[in-house]
Order: C-alpha cells, then structure tokens, then sequence
C-alpha cells in the first residue's frame, strides 16, 4: 500500500490534477535519478500508471486502475478531475494539449514543493458558482482549468496564456510558462487580470496589485524576443517575476511569499547603498560609483527592461543584484554599460531557511 506521504503518492496527486506528465515534473518532485527510477517502476508494475509516447514527447498517465485508485483514496480531492469522464488525459492526444498538461504538471511540483495548497478539497472554492469567502491560511494554486471554470464568465479569458493563479496572503499572481508565451494577446490577459480582480474582490479577498509569474525549465534561460519584451513592459502587471523550475525555484516562491523574509533581503542588499531623490530612473539606490542600482534578486524583468531601457536613453552605467543562479538569464537583457552583481543563494538557504 502506497502510503499518501510518500514520494511516489505525491507523483500519483500532480498526475491526477494534471492529467499526464513528463520526466521534468518527476525529477523535479524526486531528484534523485536511481529512487525515481524505483518509484516510477514500482508505479509501472502496480499498474497504476502507464508510459505514452506520441510525436517524439514522453509523459506518463494514470491508467483505468490508477484512476479507480486515486479516486478510492480520496474521492473528495480527486473526483473534480478524474469521476465521469472528467479526467483531463481523456481526448488529448494532440501534442499542443499534452505539452500543456507537462508545463502545468511542472509548475504544481513546484509549488508543492513550496508549501504551497494545491488541493481542492482544501482550498476555497472561489473560482466556483456558490457563494464563498477566500479565508486563506496558507497560499494556494489554483490551475487554469479551475480558474476558468466559472460558467459564462470563463469565455472572458478562454484565450488567455495564464496557466494558474498563486495566492499568497499579501498578493495575487497570475503565472504563466516560458513556452505558452509564444504569442501573447495584450487585451486578452488585461480581461483576465480585471476579471480576476472583480471575482477575488466580490468574494473578500484584499489585496493591492495583481503580479505575475514567468516559469522556465532547468535547461533554459528565460529569453525573450524584443516583441514578448514589450507586450510584458506593457503587461497591467505590477511584477513580472521569472522563476526557474528547479530547487532554487522553490526557494524563490518562499522569498516572494513571506513578505518579511523578502523585505529583511531587500534591507540586506541596500545596505550599503547611496540614495538620489532626484534620479529620473528606476532604482533602488546608488554605488560607490554613483551608479543607479537595481535589486533584482526576484528577477522582475517588467522592472528590469524599464531600467535597463532608461540607462539607454540617459547614457548611463548601472548595476544590477541578482542570485548568482539568475545571472545568465540577466545578462540577456542588459548591455556592456551594465554591471551585474550576485548574491549566492547558498549563503541565503543558510541564513533565511
């Protein structure tokens, strides 16, 4: 009997919510290459989960059994996705729809991995047609299909590239996936970014900004092409953070939910730092060097492109502070005049964790 705290339980739970998922959520869940290799053949030989493999992509699905299985173990949690044929696998053979249960299976590892509430029976239900107050604990994850699935009002934002919302106790996050932004639809996420407002609002929920969330695979760098870089500048966004899926990724969650944590950093960092009231470009102090200084260890690229173009257009050097495992993905988007310091996220694990 697969016991619910285990490891290969918790690739049973993201499988369900998920509908089919790729070796990259299963690393991400269970790093190490020979205990995933055991759980995967365990769950392999129990027939609980069956290989599927269509169009050079490999994922993994709950089979008949499995499915019987999850449900019996906890029909509460399981049945929204998996009882009367509402399993997310059925019918979605095509590889655009596959991908997308991989990309959305990443970012829940990722998120569990965090801490945070990715199950339904737990969660408020406030994306639902009842009546309901969002009292939160804890934060939560609510995937697309959940947040789209509020009757008529869903063909708002059918189009949206959103993959889920984060919410945390002080902000709300819509997230999104490196690879589902290939095309973007600037009126379309505003629709969502107001409705999402509106519902969270009308059911209690305070909060000042929406934000929002890029994710990005462990073998990627978040590159952006010069359209993408101004459909986010324009973004209704107040952040447009990047955030890696991998451990440092999950540890990032942690910095950008605990606004404590985020802030004592932010102080850390600043420390040293000059200020300019009368700068007209955005920073968060000034170096030795009189240089403008933008902290950017959450790697918000909306802010990071306002800075970056700003130095241009005054000619000016800058720095900017980032973890040393967001430096590559920095670098993409400043020029030689930009210096870019890190902080090793080593010394913040023993520090902050």
């Amino acid at each position: 009997m697969i016991q619910k705290d285990a490891k290969a339980y918790h690739v049973l739970e993201i499988l369900s919510m998920a509908g089919e998922v790729g070796e990259d959520m299963v690393s991400l869940l269970i790093p190490q290459p020979d205990y995933r290799k055991k759980i995967l053949q365990r769950l392999l030989l129990e027939n609980k989960i069956v290989r599927y493999q269509k169009d050079g992509v490999k994922g993994y699905r709950l089979t008949i059994s499995g499915k019987r299985w999850m449900l019996q173990s906890d029909y509460n949690r399981f049945s929204y996705f998996l009882a009367n044929g509402a399993d997310a696998s059925m019918r979605r053979s095509d590889l655009i729809h596959r991908k997308r249960q991989h990309r959305l299976a990443e970012m829940m590892a990722l998120f569990f991995l965090a801490g945070t509430n990715l199950f339904r029976d737990e969660k408020p239900s406030i994306f639902q047609e009842q009546p309901t107050e969002a009292k939160l604990s804890q934060s939560v994850f609510y995937s697309s299909r959940e947040w789209k699935d509020m009757g008529s009002l869903s063909t708002k934002v059918i189009s949206s590239r959103g993959a889920g919302v984060w919410l945390t106790k002080n902000a709300v996050w819509l997230c999104y996936h490196l690879d589902g932004v290939t095309s973007w639809y600037g009126n379309v996420e505003k629709r969502a970014d107001i409705l999402l407002r509106s519902v969270l609002q009308e059911k209690g929920y305070s909060f000042s900004e929406t934000r929002a969330l890029l994710f990005y695979s462990q073998t990627d760098i978040p590159i952006l092409e010069a359209k993408r870089q101004a459909d986010i500048r324009d973004s209704p966004f107040e952040k447009f953070c990047c955030v890696p899926l991998d451990e440092n990724g999950s540890l990032l969650l942690q910095i950008l939910e605990n606004a404590q944590m985020y802030q004592c950093l932010y102080q850390v960092l600043t420390e040293d730092l000059k200020s300019n009231a009368e700068s007209n470009i955005i920073n968060d102090g000034y170096n030795d060097a009189l240089e403008p200084v933008l902290i950017c260890f959450d790697f918000d690229i909306k802010r990071l492109l306002l800075f970056v173009m700003q130095l241009r257009y005054a000619q000016k050097k800058g720095e900017v502070i980032c973890f040393d495992f967001q430096k590559e993905g920095v670098k993409q988007y400043c020029d030689e005049a930009t210096q870019i310091s890190t902080v090793d996220m080593e010394a913040v694990r023993e520090n902050f964790f």
